[in-house]
């Protein structure tokens, strides 16, 4: 595998990509943290130089913007189904269905992608030989859809606690910006007009670099590609430019209260910081701590009550 992509992408590109995870292995976080902004910068010079085009050819195109649509679809991809979705994932889907206001929620699955959205089939080829993930697979299926459906993406790990902020409307493109350090914005929400120039130019990418390759780059490809539309069209920079900063807070529950005995005065107060919070179900917390239901054990047994 390692000689493969020393091939497709040369021993730099090895050097680039891999040293973050030796440097995770030893726990050299720090470091990683100090190395991505480069490592990011070389792989984004390295589309730039293979697939840039791509992108400079959409971003001379003359074309209307659309703001988001107030009563756009909210998208969630779970590929195997609602049926096979661990609690916490449930929850977090409930939690969307609950505060979706005028907004219909779509569940996108294997059994119902093709109504949504048109993406070459030697994508989902590549996915049912797993040479792309399942989540990979989401990725490309975001941006096509962004760009043909227009609406908004939310990761189906993505728990609601109040309905959306009617701010977000007035923007042609919204992400939650500032809730990470090395990208403005969280491919894990996402809101655009239909037919809008940045997930154009992403969509077109995926095409391109998948029409070549039957593996991944990177595991942030799909981040790199938003840079990449953002150097390449000046609409797609100031759509991002104009979003107002936000915090961190995104991800206050997952890092610092799931093992912590579940409070409803401490949940308040977690919920007026952000209405969103990103969750992981990869990482399983301790559902009881001394005796008393944690705030991870709040979410499993909301996950298992029937909606």
């Amino acid at each position: 595998m390692i000689r493969e992509y020393c091939k497709e992408y040369g021993i730099k590109m090895l050097l680039a990509t891999g040293t973050t995870r030796i440097l995770r292995k030893i726990g050299r976080n720090g470091l990683v943290e100090k190395y991505e902004p480069a490592k990011y910068q070389y792989i984004i010079n390295w589309i730039d130089k293979n697939y840039g085009e791509v992108a400079e050819r959409i971003a001379s195109e003359n074309r209307r913007e659309r703001k988001i649509d107030p009563n756009c679809n909210i998208w969630i991809f779970w590929w195997q189904g609602e049926k096979s979705m661990p609690p916490v994932v449930r929850a977090c889907y409930k939690s969307v269905l609950k505060h979706k206001e005028n907004h219909k929620v779509v569940l996108v699955t294997r059994d119902n992608v093709k109504e949504y959205v048109d993406i070459p089939e030697q994508i989902y080829t590549l996915a049912s030989k797993e040479k792309i993930s399942i989540t990979h697979l989401s990725d490309v299926v975001r941006e096509h859809i962004l760009y043909q459906q227009g609406g908004i993406w939310m990761d189906a790990t993505l728990y609601m606690t109040a309905p959306f902020d009617v701010s977000i409307y007035q923007y042609e493109y919204y992400s939650l910006k500032g809730a990470f350090k090395i990208w403005p914005w969280t491919s894990f929400f996402q809101a655009s007009g239909k037919g809008n120039v940045q997930p154009r130019i992403v969509s077109e990418l995926f095409r391109a670099y998948l029409s070549d390759h039957d593996n991944l780059l990177t595991y942030l490809l799909l981040d790199c590609f938003i840079a990449i539309a953002c150097q390449k069209s000046l609409t797609a920079r100031q759509q991002i430019e104009l979003i107002p900063v936000v915090d961190a807070s995104v991800f206050e529950l997952n890092d610092h209260y799931l093992e912590e005995s579940f409070s409803e005065c401490v949940f308040k107060k977690i919920k007026e910081k952000s209405n969103i919070h990103k969750l992981s179900y990869k990482y399983p917390h301790s559902e009881e701590s001394g005796g008393e239901k944690t705030f991870w054990g709040y979410l499993v047994e909301e996950g298992k009550q029937s909606r």
